[in-house]
């Protein structure tokens, strides 16, 4: 066979391999990403992660060289999404907006749980959101300690709202009710704008929330405290639930960040790094500034740190559950 026959030989095997490979060329593989990104945030929307991510996502897409599509899948206080995200092809494509909740939380409140915090990759947290109870501005309680002494007083009286059962704000009230001696009813929602929107339409005696979505600098909520073990920048004045004695055994605050199936390819995750790394950069006086605004507090966190922050509150969690009553289901 003569050379110009062994070449068009190799041209057409060359485009067959393409062909039956979809595109691909077979003796290679595509460079990441080659089609849009998909970050699953397993809340309504108008709520932390999403706000957040949706900050970030036309910044990551501008260094990807591809879109990247926010899908918000709601339930079951994240557990739906994260199940969703830590099931799906390892591939770099399908990523979780986190939050300590969908991490970690929900899933030890199964028997038989889909997916653990170690079936993900921590890639970074992003930003810090503080815990609030908040009431209405105009309500009779000017401080918790009159809230909860109402609760002791009429156990399963006072209603609060938060997004879901099980999520970490539900987490934290059931141990703040424990060290209180009070007892309070859950209303839960799929979202902290619908929550707090209950509160504000006085469905609710109590909105527990990271922020205070919405409402910022409208005067119709009043904070009595705040989960952290210090007072936050946004609301200087108001005390912390340790400053007022009430102890819950951890910080309630949370970080909010971006996580991919624990398989995914080095080489993926690395550029995905790498991507953050250089918005970080070019956006840095943007995130400061508009960050603020969503109720958040621009960090980063590395993933490896992330998630030892997380294996430690998991051991926490662990302990206090049976403590709580939360069920198991």
């Amino acid at each position: 066979m003569g050379s110009r026959k062994i070449l068009r030989v190799v041209l057409i095997l060359g485009v067959l391999s393409i062909i039956l490979s979809g595109g691909s060329p077979a003796w290679g593989q595509v460079d990441f990403p080659h089609k849009p990104i998909e970050v699953i945030v397993p809340y309504a929307p108008g709520g932390g992660v999403d706000l957040g991510v949706r900050f970030f996502s036309d910044k990551w897409a501008e260094f990807l060289g591809q879109p990247v599509v926010i899908i918000n899948k709601p339930g079951a206080g994240g557990y739906l999404g994260g199940k969703f995200v830590a099931l799906a092809k390892p591939d770099g494509y399908t990523l979780l907006g986190t939050s300590e909740s969908n991490l970690m939380l929900t899933p030890l409140l199964r028997k038989e749980p889909d997916y653990t915090i170690d079936s993900f990759r921590i890639l970074f947290f992003f930003s810090k959101t503080y815990l609030y109870f908040n009431v209405r501005a105009d309500s009779r309680w000017k401080t918790l300690h009159e809230f909860l002494a109402e609760a002791k007083s009429n156990p399963g009286k006072l209603k609060f709202s938060t997004y879901g059962v099980g999520s970490s704000p539900h987490f934290a009230v059931e141990m703040l009710s424990k060290v209180a001696g009070a007892k309070l009813t859950l209303i839960p929602f799929k979202s902290s704008p619908e929550s707090m929107t209950a509160l504000i339409g006085g469905n609710v005696d109590m909105c527990v929330v990271f922020g205070v979505p919405g409402v910022t600098g409208t005067g119709l909520v009043r904070q009595l405290a705040v989960g952290d073990y210090e007072r936050a920048p946004d609301f200087p004045q108001v005390p912390t639930l340790k400053e007022l004695g009430y102890d819950v055994g951890y910080n309630t605050s949370i970080y909010l960040g971006l996580s991919a199936p624990v398989k995914t390819p080095e080489k993926v995750i690395s550029k995905l790094l790498e991507v953050h790394e250089r918005v970080r950069q070019k956006y840095a006086k943007e995130i400061s500034e508009k960050l603020s605004k969503l109720d958040q507090h621009p960090t980063h966190i590395d993933g490896m740190t992330g998630m030892q922050i997380h294996k430690e509150k998991e051991k926490i969690f662990k302990e206090l559950i049976p403590q709580i009553g939360i069920k198991i289901e």
